[in-house]
């Protein structure tokens, strides 16, 4: 502690002064009540369970607002992503991969082409839209077959 935020000085006294050797000195302001520390503690565990509850509470507010938020992401990434797999479907009569490596997955590559046949920037992410394509195909399930055997609307 920093020799200028003691109050008091330190000094020693002698072991005679006691019988023990040891002294046990308490500091209490002259207008405080004995029981003041009593009544200090319980307001602080107080507080401590009021602020316990209220990182609760924010935590699962903060669940149940992620829960419900939806980050479309690029409307129109995602809408180029869809049509495609809808022909890739066609052609192929498969779904687009799961993969999100282009490497892996010749129907990103696919995107990726026809994202730069189209004139658009080069380095693009299309996982997320892929990611949109797919569950939205799922909803479409029973649609699959159909549009597997006869070719998208747009055709």
């Amino acid at each position: 502690m920093p020799s200028g935020d003691i109050l008091v000085p330190i000094e020693r006294i002698p072991s005679s002064w006691t019988k023990s050797g040891k002294i046990t000195l308490k500091l209490l302001p002259h207008d405080q009540p004995p029981n003041q520390e009593k009544k200090d503690l319980e307001a602080l565990l107080a507080a401590r369970d009021a602020c316990a509850g209220f990182a609760s509470r924010t935590q699962q507010r903060r669940k149940s607002l992620a829960g419900r938020r939806k980050n479309e992401g690029d409307v129109g990434k995602r809408a180029f992503v869809y049509r495609l797999a809808e022909g890739w479907i066609f052609l192929t009569g498969k779904r687009p991969g799961r993969s999100y490596n282009s490497r892996r997955n010749p129907f990103l590559r696919f995107v990726e082409a026809a994202w730069k046949d189209a004139g658009l920037s080069s380095e693009q992410d299309f996982s997320r839209a892929l990611d949109a394509t797919l569950k939205r195909l799922a909803i479409y399930d029973h649609w699959f077959s159909g549009l597997a055997q006869q070719g998208p609307a747009w055709k």
